[in-house]
């Protein structure tokens, strides 16, 4: 399944750019740092954006990309399975970006921070 296109979705060269020269301290820069963290975790070789990771979790996560499914799907990861704690990483990460609103899906709140750097 591919990401919901009324999204936009920032992209990595960007967010990392966006988080270096935001010199305010916010809820938005830290959930950016969470995902930039969830990004280089990712076990994936050569995922770099956004978009490519949601494409990686909606194969992996069953249902919606929210905070009950990553947490339950943190839970069920097999740790004698290559590059599983990697994931473990990624998603712990990406749990953290709920802090800026634990009704929202994944997908969301990676729109809310592009929002968020794009206007500036």
């Amino acid at each position: 399944m591919i990401p919901n296109d009324s999204y936009q979705i920032i992209s990595y060269e960007q967010l990392i750019t966006a988080v270096e020269n935001d010199m305010q301290e916010s809820d938005i820069k830290v959930a950016a740092s969470f995902l930039i963290d969830a990004l280089n975790d990712w076990p994936t070789f050569n995922l770099f954006e956004p978009k490519e990771l949601i494409i990686e979790l909606r194969n992996d996560v069953r249902g919606k990309l929210n905070l009950e499914n990553l947490k339950l799907h943190l839970n069920e990861l097999d740790f004698g399975k290559e590059n599983n704690s990697h994931k473990a990483e990624s998603l712990a990460a990406l749990i953290e970006l709920f802090d800026l609103d634990n009704k929202m899906e994944l997908e969301a709140l990676i729109h809310k921070i592009t929002l968020h750097y794009l206007q500036k």
